[in-house]
């Protein structure tokens, strides 16, 4: 327990390690699957913004869920409503942040995607 300046006191929100375990996770899942396909080196500062941000936005998902629930539990109650409307926003500004820093290096990964995709044989041609 802390005191603030103004002597009220609050408690400190314990980190949720299994929740950053599983976005680290989700993180790599995402590095994984594009380095197995192929991604040249030269895109690996994008891939590791993309796998970072994605795996956050699923964090933050999961987080926002998880608000929105203690929302609806909430029962009329001020304080606590006041509580989950401030930890709503601040998820909300978490979100924005990676959907921002996002945006261009998936556009970049997704252009070189589909120029691979038109550079690989169709598959219904090697069948035949």
């Amino acid at each position: 327990m802390s005191t603030e300046p103004g002597g009220e006191a609050f408690q400190l929100a314990e980190p949720d390690v299994e929740l950053g375990r599983r976005m680290a996770v989700a993180a790599h899942r995402v590095v994984i699957i594009l380095q197995e396909t192929g991604l040249p080196e030269h895109l690996n500062k994008d891939l590791a913004a993309v796998s970072t941000d994605l795996g956050g936005l699923w964090a933050a998902h999961r987080e926002l869920d998880a608000q929105l629930e203690t929302l609806f539990d909430s029962k009329g109650d001020w304080e606590a409503i006041a509580d989950c409307l401030v930890d709503l926003g601040s998820s909300i500004e978490h979100m924005s942040w990676h959907l921002k820093s996002v945006r261009r290096p998936l556009g970049r990964l997704s252009r070189y995607a589909y120029g691979a995709a038109e550079d690989e044989p169709d598959a219904g041609e090697d069948a035949q």
